[in-house]
């Protein structure tokens, strides 16, 4: 049987506890860090944010780093059987409702 995953994006703050639910229910999570257009000095500081978050997600998550072309992006995430996918914190809301939409899943619309 294929491993199916739920997409994450975004996944600090309080989308770090839908992680180990994820595992729980039986699904591999699919932690996806969006690519955010900030200034270097912001990269910088939310790179190293994402870090000390990733450091603590259940083993069985699987970490992405987005690039910066969506449709890269959607290609990616098209070769994983995706059966959901959440928004961890709103600096994640747009890309997941889009993701979402255009991965065939429920959700808001884009």
């Amino acid at each position: 049987m294929m491993k199916q995953y739920v997409l994450v994006v975004e996944p600090i703050s309080t989308g770090m506890n839908y992680l180990t639910d994820i595992v729980r229910l039986g699904y591999t999570p699919l932690a996806l860090f969006p690519y955010l257009e900030v200034t270097a000095e912001t990269a910088a500081f939310v790179d190293e944010a994402r870090k000390a978050y990733a450091g603590s997600f259940p083993a069985e998550t699987l970490v992405l780093y987005a690039p910066a072309s969506y449709d890269e992006l959607l290609a990616q995430l098209k070769q994983y059987d995706i059966v959901c996918a959440v928004v961890g914190h709103e600096t994640g809301a747009e890309v997941g409702d889009r993701l979402a939409a255009d991965l065939g899943l429920p959700g808001n619309p884009p």
